[in-house]
């Protein structure tokens, strides 16, 4: 014990980390009040007291840091009787965990710098709030001088809200039962090696431009790359093919394979008995090679790159669930960061989820890891819904909405013009069109200056108080756009020359004919395996169980979020409906059959 703290001592140096803190934040301090002086004569006409007031107190603090950094440089007085509390394992502990807190927060910074300089030229008021906020950069070196520490109760400290978790064995497969999932797999294999030798052409539509310009811009321009019409994820990978748009189809191919692959390997390996998994795995890989999640890999839209990223992450949750894994915690933070930024309906996606494992965290004391994951994906959402309003992305899908919906109908249009919305006649002309109709005259004509602004300040907040009001919008509205949303027709995304396929595959495992007795038969067998407590004996039970409490909500903002190409943008909700159908009807086939072959050996025995 006496060798471990004196190894402890000798690496973590609490007045050396205090005092790289206090002058990395002097600096700094100093720095940014040369910066705000710079932002006057840039954009201003002279300096205001309240300016003089703003950089004399940034310069100040910078100085005190200086100062403090000197002090703990001397090592005398309270400084010293300071680091050695510091000193003290569990107070150690605590302050690792802030800062790393704290450098989670700075990494942030990077999103809000663009636009700075306009930002802070227009809000003197809050520079005190914004120097603390710059003074988190200094957080990196104590970050890194605390991650040399290695002392095991402040490692269990740190790892505490974790599940540590001995590796479950997986069933042992015999030679014939390896050979057929390496038989199944090389046919998949083949099948993607055939859709990219005979991939015709890229296909286009309306928003393809926006997707290749983005794609165009330079990451030097990362304000005007990050914060654009599009989120950034889809223009972000088509930047890593060498030609554009040709490559597109394969990119999207090879991502596809390459998820579903995987997602289908992993479900098939928790699934009992060992004869069951290839039968498992050949069904979620013929799911995967259906028209309705193929023909979007040809597409030049976000919808292949954002199926094949939901099918990773998904396949992600059956690794760490099997087996708590930091490396797998941070694949799954990574991937839910890029797969949020592929269309703006993953953010609220992404934020049912966020809720459910925030209660799953509080209620359940073995699984705190879950908060931590869900702090993580508040922080994504509340960048991506920053980024959606910077960017004014909500435009064009509002105004479909008020154009189809709520202009063609006078009592919805009574309610928001009593609520102040302008409605001359201009916009009344306008009834049954989408925001680009006309050559865009929501967004063009003059005449159309105060709906305009109306629509930022005030649109989105009526909206959802006329959904209130107007309960009968928001649940009929779903339920009869029920076909568009499920059974969706996507003929206009298919070109000629592309690859024959069978339609006897989305016939049986993409059912659209059946679908609701295919979906009844799935909640059958759900309601069923519950009955048995399946949580007790697997986690993985909450992986479809979590799809299951998504999917209806995720329709109905799909519904609700958009009026224009329902179906494309539902493309994932009737994927999920599917899916976890299937995913359900295997495991409780897995539950049936391996409970008689334990009954079976009973008996023999």
């Amino acid at each position: 014990m006496t060798q471990s703290n004196l190894s402890f001592s000798r690496i973590f140096n609490p007045q050396a980390v205090m005092f790289a803190f206090c002058t990395l934040s002097g600096v700094e301090g100093l720095a940014f009040a040369a910066f705000l002086v710079s932002l006057i004569q840039r954009y201003g006409n002279g300096i205001t007291r309240t300016q003089i007031g703003g950089i004399t107190f940034v310069a100040l603090l910078g100085a005190g840091f200086l100062v403090l950094g000197v002090l703990f440089y001397t090592r005398r007085g309270w400084p010293r009787a300071f680091a050695d509390w510091l000193r003290r394992p569990r107070i150690t502990a605590w302050v690792f965990v802030i800062l790393a807190l704290l450098l989670a927060v700075n990494l942030s910074a990077f999103i809000f710098l663009p636009g700075a300089g306009h930002v802070l030229h227009q809000y003197w008021i809050s520079l005190a709030a914004i120097f603390l906020y710059l003074m988190f950069v200094s957080t990196q070196a104590l970050v890194a001088h605390g991650l040399i520490v290695y002392n095991k109760r402040v490692e269990a400290f740190i790892l505490r809200p974790f599940p540590q978790q001995t590796p479950k064995g997986q069933i042992v497969l015999n030679k014939w039962q390896k050979m057929s999932f390496v038989l199944i797999s090389a046919f998949y294999l083949l099948i993607a090696l055939y859709l990219l030798i005979k991939s015709p052409a890229p296909v286009n539509a309306g928003d393809t431009v926006d997707y290749l310009y983005m794609a165009g811009i330079p990451l030097s321009k990362w304000s005007l790359f990050f914060t654009n019409v599009r989120p950034w994820t889809v223009p972000l990978f088509y930047k890593l093919l060498p030609q554009l748009p040709g490559l597109v189809p394969h990119f999207q191919t090879i991502l596809w394979a390459a998820s579903w692959g995987l997602l289908a390997f992993l479900l098939a390996r928790s699934l009992k008995p060992a004869w069951f998994q290839p039968i498992a795995y050949t069904i979620t890989l013929l799911f995967s090679m259906t028209s309705p999640i193929l023909l979007w890999n040809r597409v030049i839209l976000s919808e292949s790159i954002s199926i094949s990223l939901f099918a990773l992450f998904v396949a992600l949750w059956f690794i760490l669930l099997k087996r708590w894994d930091f490396r797998v915690l941070m694949a799954i933070i990574i991937l839910a960061f890029l797969w949020q930024n592929t269309r703006e309906a993953m953010i609220y996606l992404l934020l049912m989820l966020t809720m459910i494992l925030a209660l799953v965290g509080i209620i359940r004391s073995n699984l705190r890891a879950f908060l931590v994951i869900s702090i993580f994906f508040g922080v994504f959402i509340f960048y991506g819904m920053t980024n959606t309003e910077r960017a004014y992305r909500y435009r064009f899908p509002l105004i479909n909405i008020l154009g189809k919906r709520i202009l063609t109908e006078q009592r919805y249009l009574d309610y928001f013009v009593e609520s102040g919305m302008p409605a001359n006649e201009t916009l009344l002309n306008l009834a049954g069109g989408y925001a680009n109709s006309q050559d865009f005259a929501f967004f063009n004509d003059r005449r159309l200056r105060n709906f305009r602004l109306w629509l930022d300040e005030s649109g989105r907040t009526t909206y959802l108080k006329f959904m209130l009001v107007h309960p009968e919008y928001a649940i009929q509205g779903p339920v009869r756009a029920s076909s568009a949303l499920l059974l969706g027709d996507y003929l206009a995304y298919r070109e000629e020359g592309s690859p024959a396929w069978p339609e006897v595959l989305d016939t049986v495992f993409y059912p659209n004919q059946g679908l609701w007795i295919f979906t009844a038969l799935g909640l059958t067998c759900f309601l069923a395996w519950t009955v048995t407590r399946p949580w007790k004996r697997t986690d993985l039970f909450w992986i479809p169980a979590v799809l299951l409490l998504l999917t209806l909500p995720y329709g109905w903002i799909v519904w609700i979020g958009d009026e224009m190409e329902i179906s494309r943008h539902a493309i994932l909700f009737s994927i999920l409906v599917r899916l976890v159908s299937w995913m359900v009807i295997l495991f409780f086939l897995s539950y049936l059959i391996s409970t008689r072959t334990r009954s079976e050996r009973v008996n023999a025995g």
